[in-house]
């Protein structure tokens, strides 16, 4: 919180001193606390792989979705009924 009281104290300065509108400033901090931002985010590699799970499967819609496959023969295979065993539950797929 100083540090941001401290940049804003020093861009009033630099304003009033050198003459100039405040919304030059405010683009400039917006524009590079965007960059920073983002270069934060991409640097974390959760990130990443959250944004590559969602580039695949929202922009590549012909490619086959192995994740959500193997986790719907999971689901098949643990709460299928009672008659069928494993094996035909596995080919079924029900």
């Amino acid at each position: 919180v100083g540090l941001v009281i401290l940049l804003l104290s020093l861009s009033g300065y630099y304003l009033q001193y050198f003459g100039g509108r405040w919304e030059d400033s405010v683009r400039v901090v917006f524009i590079a606390s965007l960059v920073m931002g983002g270069m934060v985010l991409l640097a974390s590699t959760t990130t990443r792989d959250r944004l590559k799970l969602f580039i695949s499967k929202h922009f590549y819609a012909r490619k086959f979705d192995y994740q959500t496959e193997w986790l719907r023969l999971v689901n098949t295979l643990m709460t299928g009924r009672q008659d069928n065993s494993v094996y035909q539950r596995s080919i079924i797929g029900r």
